[in-house]
């Protein structure tokens, strides 16, 4: 098993011809992910950028679950919704200019 510290060292026209046949060959070089070469293909790329979309999404919406203060102005937000008391957005602009806050 190689160092994971360990460097690889290329000349600039070795790197050139690595990249170039990788792209001619649509696939990725990740590197070293666990001790191992990964290639992977534009699909697989791509489908990994969606995942990580995901995850992000997923991990957002964690971080607001837990934030209390963000929950209960969610929460009542929602309150005043059904209660009816909401305005037209229009009308909230004009407000907002009327009493120079914008």
């Amino acid at each position: 098993m190689r160092d994971k510290n360990s460097a690889h060292h290329f000349s600039t026209f070795q790197h050139q011809k690595m990249e170039q046949y990788f792209k001619d060959c649509s696939v990725v070089l990740l590197g070293d992910f666990m001790s191992e070469s990964v290639l992977i293909t534009a699909e697989d790329r791509a489908l990994l950028v969606k995942v990580t979309g995901l995850l992000e999404e997923i991990v957002e919406t964690v971080n607001i679950l837990e934030d209390k203060e963000a929950m209960t102005a969610l929460k009542e937000a929602e309150a005043d919704v059904k209660a009816g008391r909401v305005r037209d957005y229009d009308d909230f602009l004009k407000e907002l200019r009327q009493t120079g806050e914008i």
